[in-house]
């Protein structure tokens, strides 16, 4: 499913529809997963490395460019569209390597990225001929979605979508906030008001009923799992200081 924070940015950034830069960035979506990350006391984000992201400019010749090894985690490509003083950096939507193809034949901007089997770089492919187009990619280090896990199924796997909608129930109020303060010839028509409430409804709906109570029996049998191992060494008399946080 979800394997890197880019995922889910970029999946964020679908589902809110395309809006533009000045309602929802990815830097906006990366912030709000971190902060999803954070609240729910996942230690590897937390660090420096989780928190700060980079911009690497790139010179493309090609479609398909292995990028050097400090992108540990791809996060966001941008292109310029306009030039100075009126520099634009534009999102290039992030897509599934399978429809890279079918982009182009639409003649839709995409981006895709794979890991070289042999060197374990990340690759770039591009739906478009990037010749003489300007470009810079947003990466972080390499921590991961969790902090550890010893399931059979990837932890990320299991609850990346939880954080997804933690993030969507961050942004949403922030993003008719924003909106609010456009002209009033661009304020959003009933229709988009109706559609990101159902959104954030939703999303509240799906972690209360769903989400939370599989996270907290989750985090409970860890504690369970850690409370056996230790009982052997706590078994003279002095358990008794210790008591469940749960």
């Amino acid at each position: 499913m979800f394997q890197t924070i880019g995922h889910l940015i970029s999946e964020l950034m679908s589902d809110f529809g395309g809006l533009p830069a000045e309602l929802l960035s990815p830097k906006q979506a990366f912030e709000a997963l971190n902060e999803s990350f954070a609240a729910r006391g996942l230690q590897a984000q937390q660090s420096p490395q989780g928190r700060t992201e980079s911009a690497l400019p790139l010179t493309l010749g090609s479609r398909d460019v292995p990028l050097p090894p400090t992108v540990q985690i791809p996060l966001w490509l941008e292109m310029k569209t306009a030039a100075a003083p009126y520099t634009t950096w534009t999102y290039v939507p992030w897509v599934n390597q399978a429809i890279i193809e079918e982009s182009r034949t639409r003649g839709d901007l995409r981006c895709s990225f794979y890991r070289d089997a042999n060197t374990k770089f990340w690759h770039l492919v591009l739906s478009y001929d990037p010749i003489q187009v300007a470009h810079q990619l947003w990466h972080a280090g390499d921590v991961g979605l969790v902090a550890n896990s010893t399931d059979t199924i990837p932890f990320e796997t299991t609850f990346a979508v939880m954080f997804k909608l933690d993030a969507q129930i961050s942004l949403i109020p922030k993003i008719l906030q924003r909106w609010s303060n456009l002209p009033e010839d661009r304020l959003p028509n009933s229709a988009q008001l109706a559609a990101l409430n159902a959104t954030l409804v939703h999303a509240q709906s799906e972690v209360k009923e769903k989400w939370e109570p599989l996270w907290f029996n989750r985090n409970r049998a860890g504690k369970e799992q850690r409370g056996r191992a230790r009982r052997p060494i706590l078994g003279r008399g002095f358990s008794g200081a210790f008591r469940r946080t749960y």
